[in-house]
Parts: structure tokens; C-alpha cells; sequence
């Protein structure tokens, strides 16, 4: 019996060592993975706010020091992080802004958030419109591929609530600036480290009229034949997650117009073949992983 308790014990040793370890990894090894920000590291944002919807690509153009701390600048931003100037402390897990007025904790920096936050864990960010962030979920997702960990964090103590999640790997992948804004903006791609993952495509997708199809419809495309540019129009009956690619007739994927979520309606999607020789072409119409209906239309240079 003694024997016994003793091998749990020791068991029971080996596994906090290893949750340690892997804490320590976490923490202080991988802890910038959730908001890379090497220079050419490119994020490609669907966006809906009180003006309108449309894509933003945000770029990490360059960097810079000041107080010998480095910086990187992001372009135009990160969603709701509306300062250009961000660095990502690797000790400490926090995410600074650079800012031209003094804050007391943190000289010419305001905190965004932790990055070290348990859920429950609170910051003080010597910022006026979010002056505390508390980390409210944290746990796994499956993200371009792969499963990651993530984070959210919301403010508090404002008249203007929103949130951030983040996702190793990938950064900020989904924001909802809450009210009285409603400013929400999903990643649908992004190039980290030369490695592109999911939709990184600047393709507009115009949404036509207020008319809602009956049923989900892709329409011929016009003109057709053309040369090069050709307009492609679909009908969704309800919000659902929209696919339209390109192929060639040996079946190859040519290009990605349309990869993400839609609300219902009928949108149009301009294919500009420039770069491909003349012939006939397939574009193929999902909604929610059911192919809806394929069209043929004929490249003629």
C-alpha cells in the first residue's frame, strides 16, 4: 500500500514538472507568437462598422527604437489598437503603445493588454478610453489549419466596451469594438514569416441592392467571352460561410474570389485575368460546404 501511495506520489510529481515546463514555454518563449510583429508580416481583416463593410490589410512596414526599446509600425492598424507604434514585451507578456504623453506607471507608453493574464486577471493600461482590460477567456481553437491557444480580453470601467482575441501564431484574429460602435473585424488571412496562411486575397465583394434571393444562386458571369476583367454575381438566402474559386478544365484552382462569411443578399465580384492565357474557365459556388452550382465562361485574348 505504502508502495503504491509513493508511485502516485512521485507520478503526481512528474506531471507538475511537466505543466511547469510547459508554462515557462509558454510564457517566456512563444509569448510574442500572439502578436507577431516582424516587419513584412502581412493581416487581412473582413471588417463591418456603422459605415459600411469592406477588407483592410494591415501591414508591419518597419521599426524603430526610442528609450532603447524597439517598435513596430503598423499599417494603417490592428484593429482596436489605434496607435502605430506597438512593441510586445517578451518578459512581461505586455503589449505597448507608443504614446506622446506621459503616463506615471509608464513613460510615453500606454498598456494594451497582458499577454501573461490568467482569465479573471486585470490591467491597469494608463489609457482614458480603456483604462482596465481584463482577460475573460482563454482556451484552444482551431485557426487556418491548425489548433492554437487563444485569449480575449474586454475593457472595463468605460463608456465603451470591446474586446480582443488573440491567437498564437496568428495575432489578433477577431475584434468587436461593442457599443456604441459596433466595429467588428474578423482576420481572414494573414502572411507570418513568409508563410501565408488562409485568405490573404484583396478581392472587393460588393453587395448589390437590398434584394434577398429565395434561394442561394450563382449567376453567368459579363461579359462573356472577355478580356480581361469579367464580373461574377451570387444570391445567398441567409447568412452563411461563401466559397467562389476559379478553376482551369484540368480542375487546378486558378484563384480565391470569395472565402468567408456573408449576409444575405446578392453580391457581385469583379476576376481580373491578366495573368492567365486565354481559354475556358469554371467558377464553382459554395455556401456552408455544399456546392451550389458551377459556370463556365471563356477567356478570349
Amino acid at each position: 500500500m505504502k508502495i503504491r501511495k509513493i508511485i502516485c506520489y512521485l507520478i503526481s510529481l512528474l506531471l507538475i514538472s511537466e505543466n511547469i515546463k510547459a508554462e515557462t514555454v509558454l510564457t517566456s518563449d512563444t509569448i510574442g507568437k500572439y502578436l507577431p510583429l516582424n516587419i513584412g508580416n502581412v493581416f487581412v481583416y473582413d471588417f463591418s462598422i456603422f459605415t459600411g463593410q469592406g477588407t483592410m490589410k494591415t501591414i508591419i512596414s518597419k521599426d524603430t527604437i526610442v528609450n532603447t526599446k524597439k517598435y513596430f509600425h503598423a499599417s494603417p492598424f490592428i484593429p482596436e489598437m489605434y496607435f502605430n507604434w506597438i512593441r510586445v514585451d517578451s518578459l512581461s507578456g505586455i503589449i505597448y503603445a507608443l504614446k506622446n504623453f506621459s503616463c506615471q506607471q509608464h513613460p510615453f507608453e500606454v498598456i494594451i493588454d497582458s499577454l501573461k493574464s490568467r482569465t479573471g486577471d486585470s490591467s491597469i493600461t494608463c489609457n482614458q478610453y480603456a483604462p482596465i482590460r481584463v482577460c475573460t477567456d482563454s482556451g484552444s481553437i482551431f485557426a487556418f489549419g491548425e489548433t492554437t491557444i487563444y485569449k480575449v480580453f474586454e475593457s472595463r470601467m468605460t463608456v465603451i466596451t470591446s474586446n480582443i482575441k488573440y491567437a498564437k501564431n496568428f495575432g489578433v484574429i477577431f475584434t468587436d469594438g461593442g457599443e456604441p460602435f459596433q466595429e467588428l473585424y474578423l482576420l481572414r488571412g494573414c502572411v507570418i514569416d513568409d508563410v501565408v496562411y488562409g485568405d490573404t486575397t484583396l478581392t472587393s465583394v460588393n453587395q448589390i441592392g437590398s434584394e434577398v434571393p429565395e434561394s442561394n444562386k450563382l449567376y453567368q458571369n459579363y461579359p462573356n467571352p472577355f478580356n480581361p476583367i469579367t464580373n461574377l454575381e451570387f444570391g445567398i438566402s441567409n447568412w452563411g460561410f461563401v466559397i467562389l474559386k476559379i478553376y482551369n478544365l484540368l480542375g487546378s484552382e486558378v484563384s480565391s474570389l470569395v472565402n468567408e462569411n456573408k449576409s444575405a443578399g446578392i453580391y457581385n465580384v469583379e476576376w481580373d485575368a491578366s495573368d492567365f492565357p486565354s481559354g475556358v474557365y469554371l467558377y464553382k459556388f459554395e455556401v456552408d460546404g455544399n456546392v451550389i452550382d458551377t459556370k463556365r465562361m471563356i477567356l478570349l485574348k
